[in-house]
């Protein structure tokens, strides 16, 4: 997973033995707003497979998200034509009576994207959108379910698509406006999202590299950005990627990235990966657009190294519904993940030296907003109230213990080793069909690799912080203010700090400019520019441009209309970077070694 503010399909196969089988049917030309209906058929079921059951947790999400809380208006229809509403289980099962009679189970699946993007609800792209007018984002884990018992049994997923085309890495058979997806298995189906739309000019574009065609789809809001806006750097990313020996091997048949554009996304930017896929939900704001794509991209693709392949007996099988403990190695899946797409990036091109190790000392200054922790304790409680705070340090000192490792392993070889050798260790000696004891992989990497015990132990196991500006030292680079000076222009609606209370759906501001104007020390926002609040941003008080905002706001009791003009803020500052050692020097020469794959 990736997200700012801050992430599996498997190969596709030109023939499936069905055995139990699940004919799932899903009309695209005929939902309202918001909501599915779907008809979930079986072959057979025995007294075993009493319960219907839909993901508490998923791969790739590290919080319980209670998919079953989108699923209403259950109706088990009997072959002998009678019917009955199922009780339901800790929100995520619904118990069947006289499973072995059962024809049919329909049911209303909601779109977890909630009308306000601000209102508690699902990572968007974890989560679903059923919308006529724009898109359909399905990932079925909040669609459909699984009998007790037969996660492992192969589905049908029939889609009435109407004159909307669908993207998604499973095999399709399509006959006229019908879809069949198909899918091995329940973990198979979670696995493999699909985007159905309109595709428009550019919106989706397609090219071959090595062997494994690629398909980037792209829904926006704003019909700018396209699958043109940034194909070449996501097929510069990922031809650098299948040149790597420590990737090519597990690169599927074929991969997908999805891709939704909206106005406002709340504060659920990001993305999440698959093993032959991976969703992006993003704003249509342009700034920046290329590298944060290029950034997010190389994260989620080097994913199919791990966990989608190389992961723990913890979660392989995985326990879609009642998770007890999770695996100790989220610094390994997203922290290493993280920095091989930074050291991706680099070899192709995408940033240069210096920014790779500024990249490293912004990470540095983060791991300051996180207070000293167990990664490895933390990972395993995860699910945890506790341990979610520190969730995000795990791409922060989850890469720096990423580059510490492959500077320990570097310095002890003398340039012959890196962490590609640890890694390339680990892939075969386990691999998606045989995962690694989550118990015993710390003892195993430091005998092995010896050089990196004293890091596992302090960093992982421990609380001490990577070492970084020691290695710095050690490598000669130096973290300077430039001597060059940027300028900027911003314009700005005086506005510091900001709450939304999703009860009320309201902002709250107690230090703006209307504060110090009004001398009022609370203010609520109820509308911004005519729109009410709950459909609204933060980046709308902070992203700012030349217009007047036109608020309504409430203060004693009061409510009225407040224009605020913006502000222009114009100045100049002296970047901080890196400066790296001569070149031809020892350092260098050892930084050539480090950098490479």
């Amino acid at each position: 997973m990736f997200f700012k503010f801050i992430s599996f399909a498997f190969l596709c196969f030109p023939f499936f033995i069905f055995g139990q089988s699940n004919n799932v049917h899903i009309d695209l030309t005929s939902q309202s707003y918001g909501e599915l209906k779907v008809i979930h058929q079986i072959d057979e079921l025995s007294d075993e497979n009493n319960m219907l059951i839909f993901p508490s947790i998923i791969p790739g999400m590290y919080e319980e998200n209670n998919f079953g809380q989108f699923i209403y208006n259950v109706e088990v229809t009997y072959k002998d034509g009678s019917k009955l509403i199922p009780k339901q289980k800790k929100t995520n099962a619904f118990i069947l009576k006289n499973p072995s009679g059962i024809k049919q189970i329909e049911y209303t699946a909601k779109q977890t994207h909630q009308i306000s993007p601000l209102s508690v609800g699902i990572f968007k792209p974890a989560g679903t959108n059923f919308n006529d007018s724009s898109y359909y984002l399905l990932n079925f884990h909040a669609i459909v379910g699984y009998f007790e018992g037969l996660q492992e049994s192969a589905y049908k997923i029939h889609v009435k698509k109407g004159d909307r085309q669908g993207i998604g890495a499973l095999e399709v058979e399509a006959k006229n406006e019908i879809d069949i997806i198909k899918a091995e298995t329940y973990d198979q189906l979670v696995d493999s999202p699909f985007l159905y739309t309109t595709f428009k000019e550019n919106d989706l574009i397609e090219f071959q590299v090595n062997n494994m065609q690629v398909q980037i789809a792209v829904y926006s809001e704003n019909e700018i950005v396209n699958a043109a806006y940034f194909a070449d750097e996501i097929k510069t990313i990922v031809t650098e990627a299948a040149q790597n020996e420590l990737l090519n091997s597990y690169l599927p048949n074929k991969y997908c990235f999805l891709f939704c554009f909206e106005y406002s996304n709340g504060l659920m930017q990001g993305a999440l990966e698959h093993k032959s896929s991976s969703v992006y939900s993003f704003y249509t704001d342009t700034t920046g657009l290329v590298d944060l794509v290029s950034e997010t991209v190389a994260h989620e693709f080097y994913h199919v190294l791990t966990p989608m392949n190389l992961t723990s007996n913890l979660i392989s099988p995985y326990n879609f519904y009642d998770p007890k403990i999770f695996s100790g190695h989220l610094w390994l899946y997203e922290g290493v993940t993280e920095y091989l797409a930074y050291k991706n990036n680099l070899a192709a091109g995408l940033m240069n030296k210096e920014e790779f190790f500024m990249m490293l000392k912004n990470k540095d200054k983060s791991t300051l907003y996180y207070k000293k922790h167990s990664m490895l304790d933390a990972s395993q409680n995860i699910l945890s109230k506790k341990s979610q705070d520190y969730f995000g340090n795990y791409y922060d000192k989850g890469a720096l213990v990423g580059f510490y490792i492959d500077y320990l392993i570097t310095m002890e070889s003398n340039g012959e080793n890196n962490i590609s050798t640890l890694l390339t260790y680990l892939l075969r000696k386990y691999g998606k069909d045989k995962p690694f004891d989550d118990a015993l992989l710390l003892e195993e990497l430091s005998s092995k690799f010896e050089a990196i015990r004293p890091a596992l132990y302090a960093c992982i196991v421990g609380k001490e912080d990577v070492p970084l500006d020691s290695l710095f030292s050690d490598l000669n680079i130096r973290i300077e203010e430039s001597e060059d000076s940027i300028s900027y222009n911003r314009y700005t609606y005086g506005f510091r700090g900001m709450r939304y209370l999703a009860k009320g759906k309201y902002f709250t501001t107690t230090s703006s400019r209307i504060n110090d104007e009004t001398g009022l020390k609370k203010i609520e926002i109820h509308e911004i520019n005519g729109i009410p609040s709950e459909y609204c941003s933060f980046l709308d008080f902070f992203e700012s441009n030349a217009d007047d905002m036109v608020l309504k706001i409430k203060a004693n009791g009061m409510i009225k209309e407040v224009t605020l003009k913006p502000e222009l803020n114009s100045g100049a500052y002296h970047p901080t970077i890196a400066v790296l050692p001569p070149a031809g020097s020892n350092e260098m020469r050892t930084i050539q070694h480090l950098i490479k794959f």
